[in-house]
């Protein structure tokens, strides 16, 4: 698992470099508020994390958690087993880990010095196989078709120029192989209601800058792209068949705290989260894409 997929001279500017070093200084560990009190590196680490990060999407993606494997819903592991599987982004490696386990044969780069030392540290205590290496989404230094699938979870919209990662995903498939990947989504009830009305006027942030602006100024990385389903279709329009689909990580779509308590009590618990994932299917955070070459 030694390697590096690009050099420092090959990162495509200012804007890359300051992505890189959001993002060592900001590994994914979904600790933002410091409250994880584990060792970085350890098991106790990696299995806290992965609490996190499997709980944060168990709706839509293993609703039968932790019975059910991680995002079985959405990946169909038994089909990979044996075949080669590029995940872009791999953040401290816990998607990659479960690729290994199922019997893919993973690769993972990430632009993060950090993430790729993170996720290798994880394989070598956990004696998983496969190989993590540093590379560019936006350029990667593999040849043409090489992969059988590719996995991009909430990554390429954190790059300078996203329709290059989707050209270099395309690039990197074999003919007939696929593509899942997850971006923000623009028509959200996140980007509108808690990014628009509430930190934008009620905030004030709308007087100094623009709406994108204010969203990425509470959502993580150093670039924070939202995207609509016609802008997903067409970045991704090379591909022969192309799935769109929203979701959302919460229960609760509507997202402040003191409102869904008041509704699940005026309404009833039931009804008000039957409303909830109704909404989600529409105007939740996520664009999942599904793209066939």
């Amino acid at each position: 698992m030694a390697g590096t997929i690009f050099s420092g001279s090959e990162l495509n500017g200012s804007e890359q470099e300051k992505n890189i070093q959001w993002w060592d200084e900001n590994p994914m560990t979904y600790d933002w508020n410091k409250t994880l009190g584990v060792e970085e590196g350890t098991k106790e680490f990696f299995e806290a994390i992965d609490r996190r990060f499997f709980e944060a999407v168990r709706n839509f993606a293993h609703p039968g958690y932790p019975q059910q494997f991680p995002f079985s819903q959405l990946i169909e592991f038994d089909d990979l087993k044996g075949k080669k599987v590029l995940e872009v982004g791999c953040g401290a490696g816990g998607t990659a880990a479960l690729f290994s386990l199922k019997g893919a044969r993973i690769t993972g780069i990430d632009i993060s010095e950090r993430a790729v030392q993170l996720t290798r540290k994880r394989f070598s205590l956990y004696g998983l196989g496969g190989d993590i290496f540093l590379g560019d989404a936006e350029n990667m230094k593999f040849g043409d078709g090489e992969f059988d699938f590719v996995w991009a979870w909430g990554v390429i919209h954190h790059t300078p120029q996203t329709q290059k990662a989707v050209n270099e995903i395309y690039r990197v498939l074999k003919p007939g192989g696929e593509a899942k990947v997850m971006v923000y989504h623009k028509n959200s009830f996140r980007y509108w209601i808690l990014g628009g009305l509430y930190y934008g006027v009620v905030k004030g942030k709308l007087l100094r800058m623009s709406l994108d602006e204010v969203n990425k100024s509470f959502t993580d990385g150093y670039i924070a792209r939202h995207f609509t389903k016609r802008d997903v279709m067409r970045m991704f329009s090379s591909f022969r068949k192309v799935r769109v689909s929203v979701m959302d990580q919460g229960e609760n779509l509507i997202l402040f705290t003191k409102l869904n308590n008041l509704m699940a009590r005026v309404i009833s618990p039931d009804i008000w989260r039957r409303f909830n994932v109704s909404l989600m299917k529409r105007f939740g955070w996520f664009l999942f894409i599904e793209a066939e070459k």
